[in-house]
């Protein structure tokens, strides 16, 4: 249920004779340098206790840690990440802590190709030169698209394993993905990697989403699942029948998992749903019963945000904001993105006097602010908020990636209207 008064991250009212305790927080890499997973010293962490005043705060170790003691329960606590060397800064909140969280702040990603001046030589991936374009994945070596029938890999730090995971998928004159080929342990000691033929997609994958309710609409996209890559093929829904909608999915025949999604839309002033699942042929699913929302809309001057929903359960939110700011002293733009993790039935968030760290990173009037996001989460692995905000960052803020790793079974996952870029931030409000 949603609170009486708004809720905030930095000026809650003061209630008496709060429960406090300890809190560990791991910090651990954000995209795209380091092997997804690894920990990061020298991120800055605050706790605001629910009074909107500043409770402990630390830099997180060589092992990644920062442990608190005096913890209350409702407090925020924020990981602030260094700037890295193209000038992005990443900003992670965790609202509505207990005493005894542990709680992980990081990013998991594909590792892209490693930076390094490399060796003069290189692998050369070639491939039937049959269809019009294509995608190929070497593992940790990198990705390209091409309209032709090789591909050139150098040879750098991180790409020097005697084996290579290689898939190419391949697109037709229509820029439908009709075919793909999969080499799971290609030889990549030598000069070159021939892959020999094409396996065609297969188009008998059955699915099925029952709850449907008219006006909605559904599309469905099937997902090839390959170590370091994944690809989506799209499928086009149709109208519900008795509340169900079913369609035959063109899928990878070579894909080492096979995972499904589905989408759900039913006005121009709501959001969608989003479905995701693994599974074999026939699946069946059932539309989530998580709230619709509005727009998310933020007032720069005023510092609060809010949005609408409807109706439903959620494990957990998350609200994301992104903003550009012109730094002229050193001619160069500074990307800053931030994360909050919410408790499911909040609308409203209130930033008015947020700590010094963060305070000195948020926009102003003058800065090129990005609609805001809102996503309700819901998690096969977890039944409420308390579980939700236990899992790494991660698994909150990037479901599909999560079910595309295996991380979850399934899940779903409401986003508010016009994706995120239905509202001009700074022409909101007074």
């Amino acid at each position: 249920m949603p609170p009486d008064a708004p809720p905030t991250i930095d000026d809650a009212p003061m209630v008496d004779a709060r429960p406090s305790g300890p809190v560990t927080v791991t910090t651990k890499v954000r995209c795209c340098t380091l092997t997804p997973g690894t920990v990061q010293a020298g991120v800055t962490v605050a706790v605001v206790q629910p009074d909107g005043t500043l409770g402990e705060t630390g830099v997180s170790d060589a092992a990644g840690q920062v442990s608190f003691t005096n913890v209350q329960l409702g407090a925020s606590i924020t990981a602030i990440y260094p700037e890295d060397a193209d000038a992005n800064t990443d900003i992670s909140t965790i609202v509505g802590v207990k005493p005894g969280d542990s709680l992980t702040f990081g990013e998991n990603y594909y590792q892209p190709q490693p930076a390094g001046q490399g060796s003069k030589s290189s692998v050369t991936v070639t491939w039937p030169d049959t269809y019009n374009y294509y995608q190929v994945w070497a593992g940790a070596c990198g990705s390209w698209g091409t309209y032709g029938g090789t591909a050139a890999f150098e040879r750098k730090p991180g790409c020097d394993s005697a084996t290579t995971p290689v898939v190419v998928v391949a697109r037709d004159n229509n820029w439908d993905y009709v075919a793909t080929a999969y080499l799971p342990a290609a030889d990549f000691t030598g000069s070159t990697v021939n892959v020999e033929s094409w396996t065609p997609n297969r188009t008998d994958f059955a699915v099925s989403i029952s709850g449907v309710e008219a006006p909605m609409e559904v599309d469905f996209e099937s997902v090839a699942a390959y170590p370091h890559a994944h690809v989506g093929i799209y499928n086009s829904g149709a109208e519900p029948t008795n509340g169900t909608v079913s369609a035959n999915l063109t899928v990878s025949a070579t894909a080492v998992a096979t995972k499904t999604f589905a989408y759900l839309w039913r006005g121009q002033l709501e959001g969608r749903q989003e479905v995701y699942s693994g599974g074999v042929s026939p699946l069946a699913l059932t539309a989530p019963t998580l709230p619709w929302l509005s727009a998310a809309i933020v007032n720069i001057k005023t510092g609060k945000a809010g949005w609408f929903q409807t109706d439903g359960n959620a494990d957990g939110a998350v609200f994301y904001l992104n903003w550009q700011h012109y730094d002229e002293g050193a001619d160069l733009w500074r990307d800053y993105e931030w994360n909050l993790v919410l408790p499911p039935g909040l609308t409203e968030l209130e930033l008015e006097s947020p700590v010094t760290a963060l305070a000195a990173l948020l926009p102003d009037l003058v800065d090129d602010v990005d609609s805001p996001e809102v996503r309700l989460v819901d998690l096969s692995s977890t039944a409420d908020y308390d579980a939700f905000r236990q899992l790494p960052e991660w698994r909150m803020t990037d479901v599909a990636a999560s079910v595309i790793a295996g991380d979850e079974a399934s899940a779903s996952q409401s986003i508010s209207a016009d994706g995120g870029e239905g509202a001009a931030l700074r022409r909101v409000g007074p």
